[in-house]
């Protein structure tokens, strides 16, 4: 081919594509994200408009991918392959999103799967907001246990037992007498200060059904005259006159004469061994296998406290050792326990009301009112006792109802599991928490707010007085109102006990047979109370044993999270996995994408750099110049006085191939010199950068 004929061929196409670019017009099948076919001839990149799919390519010269760009019609709707949040639809678990990514659906299916998908997730979300409010309001749930708790392992109920009578007529008369003995006389002031307690106790405190109406006036009344008398000798505020229950204490009828036989699990004891007086709501009583006042209270020493009971009771400090646990040989002394149940194993006590000394009662009835509670409450004979009927047997069935608390409900709010773990609230006058103190303290404190003192039988410290009779109406208006407002709202702290024992008893009678001396001895002598209106008891555990109930957590953190995982992939089939795969994908294959897409992006940076400088050599051995142009660059290199021997340009260019021009290309930019050999081999041409 002659000069002049490349020359043409040149003015015919002034920047024709340089045969080291071309490729074979094959047409290659490429693929985009969205699965469309697509040819091209051209290997060249170029930057497209936004709408375009990335493509992928392989060089002729480097096994490596690149990235490309084509565009093609598509529907709005249709997603674009390459997205991060299409391929995680794509390839994800969770049900349903698989048909939002997919090519080719139709815009209805879209939307359909759309409102399912939402569907599920608002039904999840619902029966998930259900879930964790009942974890969070109602965490602690009360179940039974699945084993038997027998009654060797729980405490023998705390028995208390009161005369209906509240002072004897004996002590009545005797210090009414006396009131009239002479003024200067020391045992005529102190009868003026019984005789006035009498009045009190008699007239006012727990009157009896009948006199509520004004009925029986009469009955248990102090004669008016010396009443007076003593009224106006005595000062109201004196500390003498105001503690009652010292006056109870000798006016009412001792626990010695009360009790006249005992036996306690089937053994003979002196009743003085099993029972201790005490001063309630009701009067003064005796109770068993109750914790003794000097213990219970704070600031109470209380002389008739066997010193040996309140060292024996004192190895008994926590509540949570109500129920025996191991090896029952070791079980402390106190609180007493009933080794198996039933009548014979239980207390027995034969008590005598002592008709003949009736003088005032709380009731319109004889006998007894007998309450079983726990060892460390005090007693509310009034409100809770049994009636005890004199000439007949009774017989006390107890059944305990025992409620334990789980040591995972530690860990809730007080708020939420409403109720006192050991030790978590402390009373102020008590040293042992329970529900009913805690009210008894409440209405106390409330009463002497209002009253400026205490009832005799109410908690007390040394600095707060007794409420005498002048103070009695005070004091009555305070736990009457207390009881119309309601106690548990007024006292809103006082919680009940995570464990804690409540006894409820089931009483029977039948009476003595007649016509039989039951109390004569071996003589034929019958003792002195044998004659008088003498009732006997028997209190014991009715069933060996009884399923306990647990206070525990209705939720625990694996329950929790089981029951939210059963629910999404009831729902969603979301799973543990279904998690990972969404932060993997939005983290880890986003930061992996960008990274490599970054490495693409600069190998296509350096290739078009490599193709910008093989076109600026081609041009600089004028290849695609014109004729005229080409001449007036091989006469100046030729005038010029140049060591370097050229050929000329027009041969470089047909004789140099493909793989010439590349080496040339690579010499320039490398600036150095590079040999280039035409297909014959017969020159060689270097070639410099200006």
């Amino acid at each position: 081919m002659d000069h002049q004929s490349i020359s043409d061929k040149t003015d015919t196409n002034p920047n024709p594509r340089p045969s080291s670019l071309r490729t074979n017009s094959t047409k290659r099948p490429m693929f985009g994200c969205k699965g469309k076919s697509l040819s091209f001839e051209d290997k060249i990149c170029t930057v497209i408009p936004n709408d375009s799919v990335f493509l992928q390519t392989e060089s002729d010269h480097e096994d490596e991918d690149r990235m490309c760009f084509s565009s093609f019609d598509s529907r709005w709707w249709e997603p674009d392959g390459d997205r991060n949040w299409v391929q995680y639809c794509m390839n994800t678990s969770i049900h349903g999103l698989k048909y939002l990514a997919e090519s080719k659906r139709h815009i209805c299916e879209r939307l359909f799967w759309v409102l399912a998908f939402g569907i599920s997730c608002l039904t999840a979300s619902h029966l998930i907001n259900s879930v964790w409010l009942k974890y969070s309001q109602s965490p602690v749930v009360i179940t039974f246990q699945p084993f038997e708790t027998f009654v060797e392992q729980v405490p023998f109920p705390a028995v208390t037992i009161c005369n209906m009578n509240k002072v004897l007529k004996s002590k009545a008369d005797e210090y009414m007498r006396a009131a009239m003995g002479p003024e200067n006389d020391p045992q005529t002031v102190e009868a003026w200060k019984n005789v006035y307690y009498l009045d009190h106790v008699c007239s006012t405190s727990n009157k009896p059904f009948s006199a509520t109406f004004n009925y029986t006036s009469t009955q248990g009344t102090v004669d008016p005259t010396i009443l007076q008398l003593a009224s106006n000798k005595i000062t109201t505020g004196d500390k003498d006159v105001e503690d009652v229950a010292e006056f109870l204490q000798k006016a009412s009828q001792p626990c010695s004469d009360m009790m006249k036989l005992c036996l306690w699990q089937g053994n003979v004891y002196d009743c003085s061994e099993l029972f201790r007086p005490i001063e309630t709501n009701f009067g003064k009583c005796c109770t068993f296998n109750m914790v003794p006042q000097t213990l219970l209270h704070r600031y109470m020493d209380d002389a008739r406290d066997a010193p040996q009971d309140i060292s024996d009771w004192n190895e008994w400090t926590s509540m949570s050792e109500l129920i025996s646990k191991g090896d029952l040989s070791s079980r402390k002394k106190f609180p007493r326990v009933q080794n198996r149940a039933g009548k014979v194993s239980g207390l027995a006590f034969l008590v005598d009301p002592d008709l003949e000394e009736y003088f005032c009662t709380a009731s319109d009835s004889t006998g007894f009112r007998l309450a079983t509670h726990l060892s460390t409450d005090v007693p509310h004979v009034t409100d809770f006792g049994l009636a005890i009927r004199p000439n007949y047997e009774h017989f006390v069935s107890v059944r305990p109802e025992i409620t334990l608390a789980d040591d995972v409900i530690e860990g809730i709010s007080i708020e939420k599991r409403n109720c006192y773990m050991d030790g978590e609230f402390r009373l102020n006058y008590y040293n042992y928490y329970t529900s009913s103190n805690c009210m008894d303290e409440c209405i106390a404190n409330l009463t002497y707010e209002a009253c400026n003192c205490v009832r005799y039988y109410m908690p007390r410290d040394h600095n707060r007085a007794i409420c005498g009779p002048a103070k009695y109406q005070c004091a009555e208006d305070v736990k009457q109102k207390s009881f119309n407002l309601g106690v548990k709202n007024i006292c809103q702290n006082c919680l009940p006990t995570c464990t804690e024992i409540k006894y409820f008893a089931d009483a029977t009678s039948t009476p003595f047979r007649r016509r039989v001396d039951l109390w004569a001895d071996e003589y034929n002598k019958s003792t002195s109370w044998a004659k008088s209106n003498i009732s006997i008891i028997h209190v014991y555990f009715g069933q060996d044993s009884s399923y306990a109930r647990v206070r525990s957590q209705l939720y625990g953190f694996s329950d929790l999270v089981a029951n939210f995982g059963g629910i999404m992939g009831l729902m969603c089939g979301f799973s543990g996995l279904s998690f990972i795969e969404l932060i993997y994908f939005f983290s880890l294959r986003v930061w992996f994408r960008q990274r490599r897409k970054r490495h693409l992006r600069q190998k296509q940076e350096l290739r078009e750099a490599a193709e910008r400088d093989r076109e600026t050599a081609l041009a600089y051995l004028g290849v695609g110049l014109s004729s005229s142009r080409r001449a007036s660059i091989e006469s100046a290199r030729s005038n010029a006085n140049n060591s370097i021997s050229f050929k000329p340009i027009s041969l470089v260019a047909n004789s140099a191939n493909e793989k010439d021009v590349d080496s040339l290309s690579s010499g320039y930019v490398s600036n150095s010199p590079t040999n280039l050999a035409d297909n014959n081999g017969d020159d060689v041409v270097a070639v410099s950068k200006f």
